[in-house]
């Protein structure tokens, strides 16, 4: 989801010009276009690196609902209330890639087109981990990760934190099928924490998910013992 100014949410002229701007982005299909009485005119098909998406909620047709986010980086407390919502999603020839690392990685690209080349883009939500994050974060983040940096843990991802002190990675599983579990003998320190669960998503992000066990040395000398359930990997000091 982009999240817009109320009334800054571009038309399908201005999609056109955004992803004309990008180079590698164009619209394949317009449902608007010849005049036809009853013609959608909230949503655009996207071609970009071979891979076809749908862009939806443009103007003049209704914006589409924003879900609460669980996490917000740099963003006001209720996104829903601030601002209009454009989505991207991957076309229906895309059913069952939606999480592969190159659907994820072009969605973004075309997001990205936006934020560049449109001054009313405020923030993005990305729903699979129920975050929300300002224009800053995204290109900072997500950008950052397209152009070679580390994957945007804080962002694509968010942390919670158990009753007992623990902190679990929310959202990575969309990725990999399993999220991380810090036991909470490795989170006396929050913000340390944070940090070691950040460099673990990163490190698992785009890997097949983990079978067994797996032994990582610190750089303090010390060591971690990661054990992979299904749908969870477990971090406890090795």
């Amino acid at each position: 989801m982009l999240l817009f100014e109320p009334g800054a949410r571009p038309s399908a002229g201005a999609s056109r010009s955004a992803l004309g701007k990008s180079a590698f982005a164009q619209v394949s299909y317009d449902p608007s276009e010849g005049n036809r009485a009853g013609a959608a005119n909230d949503w655009l098909e996207v071609v970009a690196d071979g891979l076809t998406f749908d862009l939806l909620g443009i103007a003049p047709g209704r914006a589409l609902s924003l879900p609460q986010p669980r996490h917000r980086f740099a963003i006001p407390a209720r996104p829903g209330q601030d601002f209009e919502a454009v989505g991207i999603a991957p076309g229906p020839h895309l059913s069952g890639a939606h999480s592969a690392m190159p659907v994820v990685r072009t969605l973004l690209r075309i997001g990205m087109a936006f934020t560049h080349a449109l001054d009313g883009l405020a923030g993005a939500q990305w729903l699979p981990a129920a975050t929300a994050m300002s224009r800053e974060v995204f290109v900072k983040a997500v950008g950052g990760w397209l152009a070679g940096g580390p994957f945007p843990a804080l962002g694509l991802t968010g942390i919670v934190e158990l009753s007992d002190g623990a902190l679990v990675s929310d959202g990575l599983a969309f990725f990999t099928g399993q999220e991380i579990a810090l036991d909470r003998a490795l989170c006396r320190d929050r913000r340390e924490a944070t940090r070691l669960l950040v460099r673990l998503i990163d490190r698992f992000a785009e890997q097949p998910p983990l079978a067994g066990e797996e032994r990582i040395a610190l750089e303090d000398g010390g060591s971690l013992r990661l054990v992979a359930g299904r749908t969870r990997i477990a971090v406890m000091p090795g």
